[in-house]
């Protein structure tokens, strides 16, 4: 323990360093006095002996030095001594002190405003079990049938085909999100809903914070097991985490569940875009969705689909592996489908399953936003080199303001590295300061950021105060700044020619070296400045463009707003019945000039309600290899008239198109030019894997 004391005794010294520097000078004086007496009695005048006293002793100052560094902690005490000596020196500069947080701090804070969404929408792992073993599985090609969210999904039955028959996952689950109404404690809500599969829980590694989770046998027939798990934060959020909550009921989609458990804290399932709030089975999709019940379709492709690899097993070899089993499943669902080419058919054949990691989740908003967040990290590290390089700048120019200070201390005897460490501890003071008022800046940009994403649930899901990984982010940031702007001005300002500036000769004292430096150092900013104000003005102009862009409709006095009959039990003949009494209240309504019903807004590309799939074209040749697959998206009579988008061609849906009668469609100019020749009235199209000539006809 020899060790300990040792450490005690010196923290024990920082503490009563006064005291012990007076009793070290009491000391120190007596010697001297002591040995100054024993010289007058060997006959020296008393000017020659106290001085032959001194240089016996060795110097004050320097013993007094050394002993203070065995006595204490000489690190602490040092930085605690150029601490104050900065805070002074700051005091004394205002003006270049507020300059040199201010711009650390935009450049630190744009940094980690960027980090933090960047984090969230790119980096971040999923909290389950050993998120590194999990792969996930993608299918492009050419698709016989539906594909929500191509190429990410795979049909319910095809997943429990490569579930119960692959030999090379120790697991694999499934997962579908939606909206759905929850009834609990007599309040309505709208809230996200997980259909996951019966071993979700187990081959993630989640557990349960309360009651249990989901099983396999909770979701092997449709309709049967009614049972939800509520999400923790949802579990506090809505009922307060009240642990009564087990074993009662909720109601979804005017359907009785049962409250069986509730998820542990951090799990926020495998899509980054959004949280659930509950979780139900597969098996319970036709009443969480039931404006598309169809659950065993293999012409459906709708889930995201995760596993585990065994151990030793690497993701080419069991991707290899799958494959195998994939081949031989869609020869046998191609079997079951008519009325499709010998090509297609080919193509269909020779689709092959992707095994991906998932160590990050699935994410639509990372699929569009990965490299505009790329983009903007380089931007906003050119702002921080720019701010670094202005105030290497300035702290050359003030150390050349202090040169003469500099040479009188490194002439008394001071260490070069002594005079480093003290300019450095003034840099890290500014990169702390910066840093700190940079999270500010970093929390503000942040939510900007958040609410210009084209998603309803950005600002549920991502969150602007800076993160705990982001705050660490930040440290990193305003160290690197230190080291950047400040470690070679400390180099150049203490390495001054002795003398001249002694004599207080500038000239003498700048040297080509430091004109070379000041000149390079100028040359570098506007550099990086030019550029940066290039880029910014791109960026600002495309962001102008984005907000200005012509959709085609005035947006003026234009309201859009959503509902979703299906989710409070409505049949579908009513909801036809009820789409119809809101439009024509709308329209009786003073001043509403058109009112149009949509399957979704206009003008939005992250429309969750658009389906797409490939289709057939009357009089059109495919070519080999050729798939054309459109989006679609159902809309009711007078929807161009209400938006004011004139017609190139033809006429609008009518209430003679009402459903169970003509089976018309309206199509783009684009489609018409390519397809058609730009003449497209009268011709037909239709979906690819629906036997017969094609059935829709073109009227618009």
């Amino acid at each position: 323990m020899a060790w300990y004391r040792v450490f005690a005794s010196r923290v024990c010294a920082v503490f009563t360093a006064r005291r012990l520097d007076r009793d070290l000078d009491q000391e120190l004086r007596s010697h001297i006095e002591m040995e100054t007496e024993a010289n007058l009695r060997r006959g020296m005048p008393p000017e020659e002996a106290r001085c032959a006293a001194l240089r016996e002793f060795g110097g004050i100052t320097q013993t007094t030095e050394a002993y203070r560094e065995r006595r204490g902690l000489p690190l602490l005490e040092t930085l605690f001594q150029d601490i104050r000596y900065a805070l002074r020196a700051f005091r004394k500069s205002p003006g270049f002190t507020t300059v040199a947080i201010l711009s650390l701090a935009l450049g630190i804070g744009a940094n980690t405003a960027i980090f933090t969404l960047t984090d969230q929408v790119m980096l971040r792992r999923l909290s389950v079990q050993n998120p590194e073993e999990l792969v996930r599985f993608e299918a492009p090609g050419t698709v016989i049938g539906m594909q929500r969210d191509s190429p990410h999904t795979l049909s319910y039955p095809m997943f429990r085909a490569l579930s119960e028959q692959s030999s090379v996952f120790t697991g694999m689950v499934a997962h579908f999100g939606t909206y759905v109404n929850l009834i609990g404690n007599g309040e309505a809500e709208r809230v996200y809903c997980d259909l996951v599969s019966g071993n979700y829980f187990q081959v993630l590694g989640v557990r349960p914070a309360m009651g249990r989770l989901l099983t396999p046998d909770d979701d092997q027939k449709p309709g049967a097991h009614p049972v939800v798990v509520l999400g923790y934060e949802f579990w506090q959020r809505r009922f307060g985490g009240d642990p009564s909550i087990i074993g009662r009921g909720v109601t979804l989609n005017q359907t009785a569940m049962t409250v069986v458990g509730v998820s542990e804290s951090g799990f926020r399932g495998l899509s980054v875009d959004v949280y659930p709030d509950v979780m139900a089975p597969i098996m319970m999709k036709s009443q969480m969705t039931p404006w598309w019940p169809r659950i065993l379709s293999p012409r459906e492709a709708w889930l995201h689909v995760y596993a585990r690899p065994k151990p030793g097993l690497s993701r080419d070899q069991a991707e290899a592996a799958i494959n195998v089993l994939y081949r031989n499943l869609l020869a046998e669902e191609s079997r079951q489908i008519q009325g499709i080419s010998d090509n297609v058919r080919r193509e269909f054949l020779a689709r092959r399953l992707q095994v991906v990691p998932g160590l990050h989740g699935y994410s639509s908003l990372r699929q569009s936003f990965d490299r505009p967040l790329e983009i903007l990290m380089a931007l906003v590290g050119l702002v921080l080199l720019i701010a670094c390089a202005n105030l290497a700048g300035l702290l050359s120019a003030r150390a050349t303001a202090c040169r003469t200070e500099f040479a009188i201390r490194l002439a008394l005897g001071a260490g070069r590295e002594r005079l480093i460490r003290q300019l450095m501890t003034e840099s890290l003071l500014l990169s702390v300061s910066g840093g700190a008022v940079g999270l500010a800046v970093a929390s503000w940009m942040a939510n900007s950021l958040i609410a210009i994403l084209p998603s309803v649930d950005a600002a549920r899901t991502f969150h602007a105060a800076p993160d705990p990984r982001a705050i660490i982010f930040t440290i990193a940031v305003s160290m690197v700044a230190t080291v950047l702007f400040g470690l070679t001005p400390a180099l150049q300002s203490t390495q001054p020619a002795l003398m001249p500036s002694l004599r207080n000769e500038t000239g003498a004292s700048a040297g080509m070296a430091k004109v070379r430096f000041r000149r390079a150092l100028v040359a570098a900013q506007v550099a990086l400045s030019l550029l940066l104000t290039i880029i910014a003005g791109l960026f600002a102009r495309t962001l102008y463009n984005v907000r200005t862009m012509d959709l085609g409709f005035s947006k003026q006095n234009l309201i859009v707003f959503n509902i979703d009959p299906t989710l409070n039990g409505y049949p579908r003949a009513r909801i036809h019945s009820l789409l119809d009494q809101i439009e024509q209240r709308l329209k009786a309504i003073p001043g509403v000039r058109g009112v149009a019903i949509a399957g979704g807004a206009p003008g939005t590309p992250f429309n969750d309600s658009s389906d797409h799939g490939p289709v057939k074209i009357e009089g059109y040749d495919v070519q080999l290899g050729e798939e054309i697959s459109v989006n679609v998206m159902a809309i009711g009579p007078g929807f161009f008239s209400a938006l004011g988008v004139p017609l190139v061609a033809g006429r609008e849906f009518a209430e003679l198109d009402a459903p169970g009668s003509r089976r018309v469609v309206m199509i783009t100019r684009t489609m018409a030019h390519r397809y058609f020749g730009g003449n497209a009235i009268g011709k037909h199209i239709g979906w690819r894997d629906i036997p017969g000539p094609p059935s829709l006809e073109i009227v618009g």
